[in-house]
């Protein structure tokens, strides 16, 4: 083809569109393809569900530790769910909070002070299990190149992207505010979930911003419904917390994509305890 201005033009034109469109196509995220609306199927999926703070070890939730994680890898799980916080020397470990860590590992007057990295991993959790900092949480998610590790608690999303880098296509990480969401794509983040707290006009804004995750409490669920059934509409993850019955999974499904979960055996198709509870 013969070359002219004309035709120049219209090359850099289709060239501009297609960049614009590559710089503006929704982040993707790794459970669109699940079917909200079948829960007899989606109990056994392990994309549903989420094993939350490490999932249940010896019918104890809660823990972060790397038995809790091993012991959701056992039942079928593939998205671990760990609070993340940083030592007083900035490093990652994995606790929900400085005063709970504490307290579950001895501490009679326990606090909020952060502690060293040095003094997390000499800790036991409840007097036996190991808590985990980014040198075992590495480990384990690079044993398991199908885990996805969610979580929350921290936004220093370069520091996550530095020590997780070499799994950083398997992270998720809830923020909770549009800024946040923002900066921790502009940081390496490939899935940021933006947390819907307080209202439909949050879940509406992440509609319009093409947000592809949010997350959001059990308790908000009934009444959002309108709202969440408008996000599923436009094909947003929604990911809520935190769920341990059948009963109430299979009511809240045609709502939610995915469960946050203590008690869950995905192998199973049901929970690993007697008279769980929904929060």
């Amino acid at each position: 083809m013969r070359l002219n201005k004309k035709n120049v033009s219209v090359f850099l034109a289709f060239i501009a569109l297609a960049l614009v469109a590559k710089c503006f196509r929704p982040v993707q995220s790794p459970c669109e393809f699940l079917n909200a609306d079948d829960w007899e199927q989606k109990r056994f999926n392990p994309q549903a569900f989420i094993a939350h703070a490490g999932g249940e070890i010896g019918g104890i939730a809660n823990t972060n530790s790397k038995e809790a994680v091993l012991n959701s890898i056992s039942k079928g799980f593939r998205f671990i769910e760990l609070d993340i916080l940083e030592t007083a020397d900035n490093e990652l470990v994995a606790a929900h909070d400085w005063k709970n860590f504490k307290g579950m590992s001895g501490d009679k007057m326990a606090d909020d002070t952060p502690l060293t990295h040095e003094e997390f991993t000499k800790r036991r959790i409840l007097g036996k299990l190991t808590p985990l900092d980014a040198l075992g949480i590495r480990e384990i998610f690079m044993k398991h190149p199908d885990l996805y590790l969610v979580t929350d608690k921290i936004d220093n999303f370069e520091l996550i992207v530095k020590e997780f880098g070499d799994f950083r296509e398997r992270i998720i990480v809830e923020v909770f505010s549009r800024k946040k969401y923002e900066k921790a794509l502009k940081a390496g983040i490939k899935y940021p979930a933006y947390c819907v707290w307080n209202g439909p006009k949050n879940i509406d804004k992440a509609i319009k911003s093409g947000f592809r995750m949010i997350t959001i409490p059990l308790q908000e669920i009934a009444e959002r419904e309108e709202a969440l059934q408008r996000a599923k509409a436009n094909d947003i993850c929604v990911l809520s917390f935190s769920y341990n019955t059948n009963e109430m999974m299979k009511q809240k499904s045609k709502l939610v994509t995915m469960y946050y979960t203590d008690y869950w055996n995905v192998s199973k198709g049901e929970a690993d305890c007697e008279n769980c509870n929904d929060y």
